[in-house]
């Protein structure tokens, strides 16, 4: 029976070592803007091996692992020391914790992760500037992982991220869930009486010294707005490097609640080339992928009078909506946060 364990546990271990070299090689991958086919390419097999290394399933050869990293410039020994390491350091955390969400700042999971953020998400309330920008600051505090959100007044002001009286402030804990993958802050305000949850995958878009260079996440709060306040959600971007007033403007596409299948009416298109003038490229490449619909457009307030009347009223309003085109559910999948990055980090090389 006690041979029986220890074989489980050693397997259960390399399981676990497997996965971290997969988040490992996918992190040098999305740094490089290198996709499964071009790696495939380089190491000579096929994209399924490639992927199978990045979701770190058991059957992955070692040997093609030294390949990929080889092929991206790194060290595959260092990158096995670094996997090691961490993996003794979380097994001994999680056991000391006794469970998989995890909050000790010493704790490996935490790598890159802590530190200031640039936060930008779109405003609720039709008086203010279209994105709010604030302060994320991730900090060790007495053994356990905390944060501080400070949220800016931009209502009347244009300082961005100058500290202010009038200022939106926030403070709780962050959770690491190795299992789901994900980064749980939990924010309250006092003087507020307000709680938000920001939510995130836990990426590994790191540079060379292991920090993470942007994430986005989802955020639940309260809509502002004195007499109208509703649950809502957020797409909140969150980036090391403050964004310049140009790529504010630009990422705000990114946060509006749509997912990756972009709907847009003929009206709206022809207003943005005739104002944002796009590239011919990206003519040439919409021009080919698009396809024609034709969408109808109806307010729900419209039918009031007959979902408080009509026998079939109600029905027949929750057939439109499933018939609809809108989502069912808002992922944010880590292709979207690294399509981000590297459009940031290329316009700002052109810049420079």
């Amino acid at each position: 029976m006690e041979a029986d364990q220890l074989r489980a546990a050693d397997i259960g271990t390399q399981f676990q070592m497997v996965i971290r070299l997969g988040r490992q090689l996918a992190s040098r991958m999305m740094l490089q803007n290198i996709g499964q086919k071009e790696l495939a390419k380089r190491i000579g097999q096929s994209q399924a091996t490639v992927s199978n290394l990045i979701n770190g399933k058991t059957d992955s050869s070692m040997k093609n692992l030294f390949l990929a990293f080889e092929a991206l410039g790194s060290n595959p020994l260092e990158e096995i020391r670094h996997a090691v390491t961490n993996l003794a350091k979380t097994v001994q955390a999680e056991t000391a914790l006794g469970g998989t969400l995890i909050n000790n700042p010493d704790d490996p999971v935490f790598i890159g992760q802590k530190g200031t953020f640039f936060i930008y998400f779109c405003a609720t309330d039709k008086y203010e500037k279209q994105i709010v920008r604030g302060l994320l600051n991730i900090v060790e505090e007495s053994g356990r992982c905390t944060a501080e959100l400070r949220i800016g007044n931009n209502v009347s002001s244009d300082s961005g991220f100058e500290f202010s009286a009038k200022d939106k402030i926030y403070k709780g804990d962050v959770y690491i869930s190795p299992l789901q993958k994900a980064v749980f802050i939990n924010l309250k305000s006092e003087k507020l009486g307000e709680m938000c949850q920001i939510v995130c995958p836990l990426l590994n878009i790191q540079d060379e010294d292991r920090k993470l260079k942007c994430n986005m996440g989802v955020a639940t709060t309260i809509s502002a707005g004195a007499n109208n306040r509703m649950p809502t959600a957020h797409r909140i971007f969150m980036v090391r490097n403050k964004l310049t007033m140009e790529e504010e403007r630009e990422i705000q596409g990114q946060l509006l609640l749509n997912k990756d299948r972009i709907h847009i009416s003929e009206e709206r298109f022809k207003e943005m080339c005739n104002k944002e003038h796009p590239g011919k490229e990206f003519i040439k490449c919409f021009e080919k992928h698009r396809t024609m619909q034709e969408y109808y457009e109806i307010d729900e307030g419209s039918f009031k009078r007959i979902l408080e009347q009509d026998p079939t009223g109600f029905r027949d309003v929750c057939m439109l909506r499933l018939y609809s085109d809108a989502p069912r559910n808002n992922k944010i999948s880590s292709k979207v946060i690294g399509s981000i990055f590297h459009g940031l980090h290329f316009q700002r090389r052109k810049n420079s």
